[in-house]
């Protein structure tokens, strides 16, 4: 008997070998996998309170230096002038005011320092660094090398950050505390806050580092992907979301939401305590009402988050999107209208959308009976991944934006000041604004006033020669009935002519496991499907 194996021996015993040597295409107009190793990674967009300047980092690997370079870039947004920093002890930066960054970086084996970086705003057209090429201003610095996650609020002048500390809750004895313990330290992350104010021409530190969640046993940014998204500051308080300190922490995904006052107090939860997890908890502009992320059921992961607002004043609990079948992922008050923005995936689409804000009910409620206006959000993008949205003064929306055919750039949403309006027009049902297949889309008196315009460029160049091709989605019907959804991206040299005169590409086809994420119309180094096309 001879079986399948000595077959198949013996036969490619008779056949000649040849070593081959495999070599990845290259040249001007091809998207080889080296490509996005080298490629500017830009960072999302985060604009000062004014609306008026909005800064992000671009890192660079160089595989000839085998060294990547960070540079931080500021944009105007009124004439599109840049700022460039190279921030070559990398770092942390957030807004001090309206013209100046903080910047916090760690020297090897030292504490935190925290710096002033100046912009220099001549004329609308004329943006440069003050600290250029002279070093930034020294602020101070921090008991320790490891705060982060920081959030300044002008109005209260406090800085609040995350950082480790010991079970006494004492961030200035953090040093002590590593030499007697081989430099660990034993608690997750918990909230401090420290007074910073400009005083004439001059930044100071406060000289108290407050424990703001000392005996609560709460413990925020959740670990291991929270940030800074896990809290917010208002000009009175910090509202946060922290696992349940109750419940054992490897069988269930609940959190809770509470809120504490800046000067200290006990916290006081705003959470019905039957839900799961959630995220991204937010002040409106007066600090009277708070929306976050809600997943109802604890113990998953990829449940769909809702809406959740409480209004402080009345004390009353609601979710707004409860009949709603998008799961949203971020979350922003408009400072000067009663809306609510949101990012939310849409057929393998990231998209903003804006809800209006109705009445507060008389009471907690999951299910409160708002007319479809109020529960289902419009859209007011499309095509490719928006996210980072920031509600700015004006009307207006500043959020980053890519595709599969390149990384985040920075646009504005315009022309927002009617919306409301717009939104609260009986004549249009947001349920029918959806094609054929259920994707949301702009509609026309949406479309009337909003205006995007892109506000910086970072790979275009670099990405100009290269053959990038752009989704065609398509849908089927699968097993059960489903409709399936799918997008395809053609191949290099793939021509409509060449197809009909029977020239055939080989085929990759890409299958999500699912469910917690989603193949989108979002730029990847690591997965991106041009490579392959």
């Amino acid at each position: 008997m001879v079986t399948r194996w000595e077959v198949r021996e013996k036969d490619m015993s008779t056949v000649p070998t040849r070593a081959r040597e495999f070599v990845l295409r290259s040249g001007a107009d091809v998207f080889a996998p080296k490509d996005p190793l080298e490629l500017a990674r830009p960072s999302v967009g985060t604009p000062n309170a004014e609306g008026t300047l909005v800064f992000n980092t671009v890192s660079q690997y160089s595989f000839e230096t085998k060294k990547n370079e960070k540079t931080l870039v500021v944009t105007s947004l009124a004439s599109k002038a840049q700022a460039k920093y190279p921030l070559e002890k990398g770092g942390e930066l957030f807004w001090l005011d309206g013209q100046t960054l903080g910047h916090v970086y760690s020297p090897a084996d030292h504490e935190s320092s925290l710096c002033a970086l100046s912009l220099k705003v001549e004329t609308e057209s004329s943006l440069s660094f003050d600290a250029t090429p002279d070093p930034p201003t020294l602020i101070g610095t921090f008991p320790s090398s490891t705060s982060g996650n920081f959030i300044y609020n002008p109005s209260s002048r406090t800085l609040v950050f995350s950082d480790k500390v010991y079970s006494d809750g004492n961030l200035t004895a953090i040093a002590e505390g590593d030499k007697a313990w081989d430099e660990r330290r034993n608690s997750a992350f918990v909230l401090f806050a420290v007074s910073l104010e400009k005083k004439g021409e001059k930044w100071s530190f406060g000289e108290e580092f407050k424990n703001l969640l000392k005996g609560t046993g709460h413990s925020t940014p959740v670990e291991p992907f929270g940030g800074s998204e896990n809290f917010a500051v208002s000009k009175t308080h910090i509202v946060y979301t922290a696992k349940d300190p109750v419940l054992p922490e490897a069988w269930h995904t609940r959190r809770n939401v509470y809120i504490v006052p800046l000067e200290g107090g006990e916290p006081r939860e705003l959470t019905s305590g039957k839900q799961g997890a959630m995220h991204n908890p937010v002040f409106d502009a007066s600090g009277n009402k708070v929306a976050w992320l809600e997943l109802e059921k604890d113990g998953h992961e990829s449940d769909r988050s809702r809406v959740v607002i409480y209004d402080l004043e009345k004390d009353v609990r609601y979710t707004l999107t409860q009949p709603w079948d998008r799961s949203p992922n971020g979350l922003s008050f408009a400072p000067d209208a009663p809306i609510l923005y949101l990012t939310a995936g849409d057929h393998a689409q990231a998209k903003i959308f804006a809800l209006p804000l109705p009445p507060t009910p008389e009471q907690n409620s999951t299910s409160p009976p708002f007319p479809p206006k109020y529960t289902y959000p419009r859209a007011l993008t499309s095509g490719g991944a928006a996210h980072a949205a920031y509600a700015l003064p004006s009307g207006r929306i500043l959020f980053s934006h890519s595709s599969l055919t390149g990384p985040d750039d920075i646009f504005v949403l315009e022309g927002l000041e009617g919306l409301h309006d717009a939104l609260v027009d009986k004549k249009e049902d947001p349920r029918t604004l959806v094609n054929e297949e259920g994707a949301h889309l702009l509609s026309s008196n949406l479309a009337a006033i909003v205006k995007t315009t892109q506000l910086a460029s970072f790979t275009a160049d670099a990405l100009a020669s290269k053959n990038l091709s752009k989704p065609e989605h398509f849908y089927f019907t699968g097993h059960e009935g489903k409709r399936i959804h799918g997008y395809a991206l053609k191949p290099r040299g793939w021509s409509e002519a060449s197809a009909k005169e029977g020239k055939t590409w080989p085929v990759v086809m890409l299958i999500h496991g699912g469910p917690e994420g989603v193949w989108d119309e979002r730029w990847s180094t690591r997965l991106n499907p041009n490579v392959f096309a």
